[in-house]
């Protein structure tokens, strides 16, 4: 019987993977003038990218035969990629700050409304990785509100 406790090793590798280029592009942001508005951009896409795959993941629940709260499901997965539409052309601050927003409440639904349809495992692994992505959300924004 597998543990559903445990993350699986090739999905801890590429979630917490996925969390270098936060770390490189926030920790880039520091860089010298020339360099900054580069990380930037590459964090604020990358983000905006990866709040649309969560949302994504939704739509996969909801397609399983048998899912519970499909439309809900659906509406869900359609937020995150519409958040990081508006969140992109608002600037590295404005735009940082609603990308945070979206990641945490999308993260608080999930434990609110996803939790029994996932194993636990994975709600680890999502609390550790928002986490991750808030602080180097925070990272980022420290560098930006100097300006």
């Amino acid at each position: 019987m597998p543990d559903d406790t445990s993350i699986p090793r090739p999905v801890a590798l590429l979630g917490y993977g996925g969390l270098i280029p936060f770390a490189a592009s926030a920790i880039g942001a520091w860089l010298p003038v020339h360099w900054a508005p580069l990380a930037a951009f590459v964090f604020m896409g990358y983000s905006a990218a990866i709040l649309a795959f969560l949302g994504g993941l939704q739509w996969g629940i909801a397609l399983e035969p048998g899912s519970d709260r499909c439309t809900e499901r659906l509406t869900v997965g359609v937020l995150p990629a519409l958040v990081a539409a508006v969140a992109l052309p608002l600037g590295v601050r404005s735009g940082s700050i609603l990308l945070l927003v979206a990641f945490l409440l999308l993260l608080g639904w999930e434990f609110g409304r996803n939790r029994a349809a996932m194993p636990a495992w994975y709600m680890r692994l999502r609390l550790h990785l928002t986490a991750g992505v808030a602080l180097f959300h925070l990272v980022l924004l420290a560098r930006y509100a100097m300006q």
